[in-house]
Order: C-alpha cells, then sequence, then structure tokens
C-alpha cells in the first residue's frame, strides 16, 4: 500500500548526507483505528489519518506516534511543525521504534524542531543504530570522526563506518581512510573506561510489546591499544543479580531483549584486542517501565 513506500525528508548531517531520505514500512497494523488511519492516508484524507493515528497513538502503539510525527514534519493535513514532529518521534522511539530513533538523533543534531544537542543526538544515534538503522550508524561515525557530541575517536568512527559500509558506499570509504591514518605503534597508557550514556544510574526505561529491548549506548573514549567492548547486564531481584547477557561487541551500543523482570544493572568493560588488559565502567541501575 501507498503508506509502505511513503518517505520522509528528514533533517540531515551536511553535505555528505545531504541526500537521505528514511523509508518506513510499516508493520501489520494491530488495532482498528491505526489500520483505518492507514487507509484514510492511503486515499488522501490526511486529517482524518491524524485523528485516527493519534487515538491509536493515546492507546500506546509506538507506529502510531511515529505516523503523527510524518504527518507534522510533511504537514499533511496540518501545519507543518517541527517541535510537534520531534515530540511524536520522540515517544515513539522511546517506545523502541528504530526510525523514530533515528529521526530524534537526527532532530537534535541540526536543531530542527528542538536546540541542537550533540551529546543527545550521539546517544538517540546509537539506540537507533543497535536497533539496525545504518543511518544511525553512519552519523554516529561523523560524530565521532569529528568529535561532536563524543570524544572524537577514529577507532570509535571506524567502528559505526563499518556497520554502515555495506548499506551505504560512503560509510566503507571513510572506514578505509580512517584506518590508513591510524599509527603504525600503539600508544602506552592504562586503558580508561567507558562512560555510559542510555540508560543512566536510576532511570526508568519506557518499555512495550511482548519482547521489550532496551538499547544500551555508552560513549567511547580514545584508547591506547586497539579494544572491544564487554557488555554485562544482569536482573535484579532482592538483592541478587541474575545474568541476562554478557557479550562482547564492536560498536558502543546494544539492544537487549529483557526478561519479564522489573529492575536490571548493566555495565561495560574495555577489554584490549589482544587480551593484556581491561577495565569496567560503573554499573548503572534501571526500572523497565511501560511506555
Amino acid at each position: 500500500m501507498a503508506l509502505s513506500t511513503r518517505l520522509l525528508a528528514a533533517p540531515v548531517r551536511g553535505a555528505a548526507v545531504a541526500a537521505a531520505l528514511l523509508a518506513w514500512a510499516a508493520p501489520v497494523a494491530s488495532a482498528d483505528s491505526l489500520a483505518d488511519g492507514n487507509a484514510a492516508f492511503d486515499a488522501g484524507r490526511y486529517v482524518a489519518a491524524r485523528q485516527l493515528w493519534s487515538a491509536a497513538a493515546r492507546a500506546g502503539y509506538a507506529q502510531a506516534a511515529f505516523d503523527l510525527g510524518l504527518l507534522y514534519d510533511l504537514g499533511y493535513g496540518v501545519g507543518p511543525s517541527a517541535a510537534t514532529a520531534f515530540q511524536w518521534y520522540k515517544r515513539a522511539a522511546e517506545a523502541g521504534l528504530g526510525v523514530a530513533a533515528l529521526n530524534v538523533g537526527v532532530m537534535y543534531d541540526s536543531g530542527r524542531g528542538t536546540p541542537v544537542d550533540r551529546t543527545e543526538a550521539a546517544i538517540w544515534y546509537g539506540r537507533a543504530a543497535a536497533l539496525g538503522q545504518v543511518r544511525a550508524a553512519f552519523n554516529l561515525g561523523q560524530l565521532y570522526e569529528f568529535g561532536e557530541g563524543v570524544p572524537q575517536n577514529d577507532a570509535a568512527a571506524i567502528a559505526w563506518y563499518s556497520v554502515a559500509a555495506a548499506a551505504i558506499p560512503e560509510a566503507g570509504l571513510k572506514a578505509t581512510a580512517l584506518a590508513e591514518q591510524q599509527p603504525a605503534a600503539a600508544t602506552v597508557g592504562p586503558l580508561v573506561p567507558p562512560t555510559p550514556a542510555w540508560p543512566l544510574a536510576d532511570a526508568t526505561v519506557p518499555l512495550s510489546g511482548p519482547h521489550p529491548a532496551v538499547q544500551l549506548v555508552w560513549t567511547a573514549p580514545v584508547e591506547p591499544v586497539p579494544v572491544t567492548w564487554f557488555v554485562e547486564l544482569d536482573a535484579e531481584a532482592n538483592g541478587q543479580f541474575n545474568e541476562v547477557t554478557a557479550s562482547y561487541v564492536a560498536t558502543s551500543a546494544i539492544a537487549v531483549t529483557l526478561p519479564n523482570d522489573a529492575a536490571f544493572a548493566w555495565r561495560v568493560y574495555a577489554v584490549a584486542a589482544d587480551g593484556s588488559a581491561y577495565v569496567s565502567g560503573p554499573w548503572s541501575h534501571f526500572t523497565k517501565g511501560s511506555s
């Protein structure tokens, strides 16, 4: 249907991504108002679509919140409002919709609909990239390459560009160019612990759906030697901890499906690639809420 091929002319990061458009394939609607809103949009009845999607969004459907963001972003059936679009995108992103998290990051990055905040942009790009959004991986690579909102870190930029390379040829070129600039000899010094970026200590994370996933994001500092990351996430109950995941990852964000527990704790280690040293960041505790 037409909804599945709708394009969003999203705000973007400079000339390198000026041609970027976000395509979104709608999943099967599970609420009558959501499906009826899709049909109304396809028929060009945008005011009716807005009314129907508003009802679905109030009922907790992230897809409907995202669609409302598109209407306000593009000005279909309503006066265009980047600020209102931002609020709807963020609501959908907090519920775990990856393309919405990408749009939130782009809007923080460009200052469209919200003040420029590249630290927040980096967090939302990380959350979106953890959910499979390759454009977010590319944009986060740019932030690390130029040190905007995160430390200037070529190794982290290469890792994120490599994630995006299969879908975005420019990302592969950037990764190769940066790799060629890396010094031949390693710097001497202790490893630097990574810094948790999301969720922070004592946060309540709104999640929905039968298999809710949390996106864990951390800031990757410049390290004296090549490193990989080791992520540890535990469920917490009555002072007892049970492991949910413990895994190595190459980039500074990961999505983890959570069990039915309500409280969790996570931390990240920087581990030297040769296994000779490691250092951990602090534990961050969070609780699971409903979106």
